[in-house]
């Protein structure tokens, strides 16, 4: 099993840099490319992050639960996944526009 993106544990997550908002790779970072296996379209290129001049710790810990990193931002478990969700397929939907 790989370990994680460095951009899991970010601040900037989700929409707020310009990697994870239109996937404009970032100047000076250190990543792998990689490929996300996806049912609907194969394999769609990313990229495996390991260190970044952008990134900011989002002060949760990495072996948290979803449970947990939903109460730490005031949010209801149900409002956190439909976040998740909605980030992952806007995700899906932006790396098939760049394949």
């Amino acid at each position: 099993m790989s370990k994680d993106t460095l951009c899991w544990r970010c601040k900037w997550a989700c929409g707020r840099c310009p990697w994870s908002k239109n996937f404009t790779p970032i100047s000076g970072w250190i990543a792998t490319e990689t490929k996300i296996p996806s049912s609907q379209y194969g394999h769609i290129k990313s990229y495996q992050i390991e260190q970044c001049p952008l990134f900011r710790h989002d002060g949760l810990e990495h072996e948290e639960t979803n449970k947990e990193r939903a109460k730490k931002l005031g949010i209801s478990l149900r409002t956190f996944q439909r976040r998740v969700k909605k980030e992952r397929n806007n995700a899906i939907a932006m790396l098939r526009m760049y394949k």
